[in-house]
């Protein structure tokens, strides 16, 4: 037997409101709205990259726009296979390194996935 969406919902703690008027919350629609832009203007990752450093007049942009899960996963997904192209002695969920720049790429790139997680 199949559960009514509204009764998933509530046992996820994503409805609120009384039975009569069911509401999603927040949290349901930044997790599971497939554009939850539409209700929280900002909900995205902007990743910006200068090729000339800082300073530079040139910039590439990337934004990541879905569900906060699938936005993590995708935002994650792209930075960490640059980084493997470039170095390849560091894998996914295994880090290998033999110098000072690969230990402190590390701590960056593991940094950044936090960062990204708890804004």
């Amino acid at each position: 037997a199949q559960l009514p969406i509204e009764t998933i919902g509530r046992q996820m703690n994503i409805v609120g409101a009384p039975s009569e008027a069911p509401f999603p919350k927040n949290i349901g629609l930044m997790m599971f709205n497939e554009h939850p832009e539409k209700f929280f203007p900002v909900t995205q990752i902007d990743v910006v990259y200068f090729p000339d450093g800082p300073g530079g007049d040139v910039f590439e942009e990337k934004e990541f726009k879905s569900p906060l899960p699938r936005m993590i996963r995708n935002h994650n997904n792209q930075y960490s296979h640059k980084i493997k192209c470039h170095h390849n002695r560091l894998l996914y969920g295994e880090f290998t390194f033999t110098s000072t720049y690969n230990i402190l790429l590390i701590y960056i790139y593991t940094s950044f996935q936090a960062s990204i997680v708890f804004l």
